[in-house]
């Protein structure tokens, strides 16, 4: 399979970093798997394989959702700086582009309150904190606080950290 595709849309291009998508923690997580199931990066787990090429696949993804070069490379950017994501329009534009795409999340709840205040994993849709779950504590002086009871086990609560920049 390739690395990289160069997908045409009308008479522009578009390049598709296949390896790169597949290891980004949001194409993961379970509100974008149908738009795996539409790009080929994975099949659909109770139909049959789907024969055709990745290239081939994203050229349908592209041409018969309609997505555009632009809608693309607006995704990409968020996938790749959630946290730029602040302005309400633009995170109205990308939750549009979101779900014609088949990722059914709210891509920037800070667009409605004004701060980004996650207090689990599941909430962290910008993915800028480390967390942890815990009975004992974490250390603040390590950057560590407390967020929300797990609502599993009595005292166990969500840790999180500031995320370091990655390079």
């Amino acid at each position: 399979m390739d690395d990289v595709l160069i997908i045409p849309i009308g008479q522009r291009h578009v390049i598709v970093n296949v390896e790169w998508l597949k290891t980004q923690p949001f194409i993961q997580q379970h509100d974008a798997r149908i738009f795996r199931w539409l790009t080929g990066l994975e099949d659909h787990p109770s139909m049959k394989p789907n024969p055709q090429p990745l290239e081939e696949r994203f050229t349908h993804f592209f041409n018969h959702f309609d997505i555009s070069r632009n809608e693309w490379m607006t995704f990409v950017r968020w996938v790749q700086a959630p946290s730029q994501f602040t302005d309400r329009y633009e995170c109205t534009r990308l939750t549009e582009i979101c779900l014609k795409m088949g990722i059914f999340v709210e891509v920037c709840p800070a667009a409605k309150t004004g701060n980004y205040n996650p207090t689990s994993p599941e909430t962290d849709c910008r993915n800028l904190y480390q967390w942890e779950v815990s009975t004992r504590g974490m250390a603040p002086e390590d950057g560590w606080s407390v967020t929300v009871h797990t609502g599993q086990v009595p005292g166990m609560f969500y840790y999180r950290r500031i995320s370091p920049p990655s390079l």
